[in-house]
């Protein structure tokens, strides 16, 4: 999975949403790993999320969002659990 984040962080693409739609899909992916793996819910304690977010300034836009992905995806596989 990091190779994909670190893929899909180099992309340059003409279409940007095209690029935060995957990364978004992406960061709800490692939520639902996370919490397989024993993470608790938080963002900042998953290595592919900060690998996904590193070089970013502070109040950007596309991590609020990706954050906010990651941590339905962990819901989701808890409640599913």
């Amino acid at each position: 999975m990091i190779l994909l984040v670190q893929y899909l962080g180099h992309t340059k693409q003409a279409d940007r949403s095209n690029t935060m739609n995957a990364n978004t899909q992406a960061a709800k992916t490692f939520g639902a790993i996370a919490f397989a793996s024993g993470i608790k819910c938080a963002p900042c304690l998953d290595g592919n999320m900060m690998d996904m977010l590193k070089g970013r300034t502070i109040g950007d836009k596309r991590s609020a969002q990706e954050m906010k992905a990651w941590i339905s995806g962990w819901t989701q596989a808890s409640l599913a659990a």
